[in-house]
């Protein structure tokens, strides 16, 4: 396991070093621009670690935290099949679990954990395919660990 890192706003301890290309500009559904920056990192079994903050021009809510779960599930071309609400360092939280395919039609989970503080929104993101066996230890300390700063 990487020993916890800082990150913009956010620190997570991740069994992979997570990588940025940097932020990148974007446009909500609404057209409102935003920044985004996204850390991932890749293991050998093809899990997928990632997390990603997006700064608004405006304070972040509660039912955005909906919203930017339905996003994820949909560009994943995804379906929710769980969800519950939790907190983070004293914030809403939203966990979900999102079931969708890939190209090939190989099934994929997600577990998705979306908050928010400020005019910021947090997304934290284990992908992994489910005939692939993943170490059920390290993704639990993934999202045990997150704190928003």
């Amino acid at each position: 396991m990487v020993s916890l890192q800082q990150y913009d706003g956010f620190s997570v301890n991740a069994p992979i070093a997570l990588t940025t290309t940097g932020p990148e500009q974007s446009t909500t559904n609404e057209g409102k621009p935003f920044t985004q920056t996204v850390y991932t990192g890749t293991m050998p079994n093809s899990d997928l670690y990632m997390a990603a903050v997006g700064v608004y021009p405006f304070v972040v809510v509660d039912e955005d935290l909906t919203k930017a779960t339905n996003g994820f599930a949909g560009a994943m071309h995804g379906t929710v099949v769980k969800q519950e609400p939790l907190t983070v360092s004293g914030q809403s939280a939203l966990m979900s679990v999102i079931s969708a395919k890939d190209a090939n039609g190989r099934e994929l989970r997600f577990a998705l954990l979306v908050t928010h503080k400020g005019n910021r929104a947090y997304m934290f993101v284990f992908g992994s395919y489910v005939d692939v066996t993943s170490n059920e230890q390290e993704f639990k300390e993934f999202f045990s660990s997150i704190s928003i700063n």
